[in-house]
């Protein structure tokens, strides 16, 4: 009834369990820290840094001056695009929630159901397909929503890792199912 697989399958599986959860956990950072953009103003010995993210920004001065550091919400930004930053959001939460759904058919290809070959495609495309929407997310952000005046911060890195390491997991079951496929023929 249970066919006896190589360990490099449970292996492969374990990788994919293991580059999708990393991929998640870096989506899900950037889009809660409002880093991804960021601008630094001198003006003598006052400097002003100013950090935006999808839902925040928030300005700080340095050194402590008579100037409050503030925080706000996007949409208060004059000059900002709001339906441009609504389209990154959208395309950073259909990323987020595909690698999830990508996450549960590869503990389901690498656990229960190792003998289905449709888990393994689903999660295979699962996983492409949040590493596209991700992909998309960073390529919406820089060119339309970015302001012109300010440097990409460290939330684009985090979800252009973020893409690979989906499409990473997608290939580990692939070559998972590839190796399984071997060892059935």
């Amino acid at each position: 009834m249970f066919k006896s697989y190589p360990f490099s399958i449970n292996l492969l599986g374990y990788a994919s369990i293991g580059m999708m959860a990393c991929a998640i956990a870096l989506t899900t950072l950037a889009i809660g820290l409002p880093y991804w953009e960021r601008s630094e103003v001198t003006l003598g010995d006052l400097v002003t840094i100013t950090n935006q993210g999808l839902w925040t920004y928030c300005i700080n001065f340095s050194p402590e001056t008579t100037y409050t550091d503030s925080c706000g919400t996007y949409g208060e930004i004059a000059g900002s695009d709001e339906t441009a930053m609504n389209a990154t959001r959208a395309l950073a939460f259909i990323g987020l929630v595909l690698g999830i759904a990508a996450l549960v058919m590869a503990v389901l290809a690498t656990f229960p159901f190792k003998t289905n070959n449709r888990i393994h495609f689903i999660c295979a495309g699962l996983g492409t397909a949040s590493g596209v929407f991700l992909m998309l997310t960073m390529v919406v952000f820089v060119a339309r929503t970015k302001m012109s005046d300010y440097d990409v911060d460290v939330c684009v890195s985090l979800v252009i890792i973020g893409w690979l390491a989906a499409w990473v997991s997608a290939g580990y079951i692939l070559f998972a199912f590839s190796v399984k496929y071997q060892a059935d023929n």
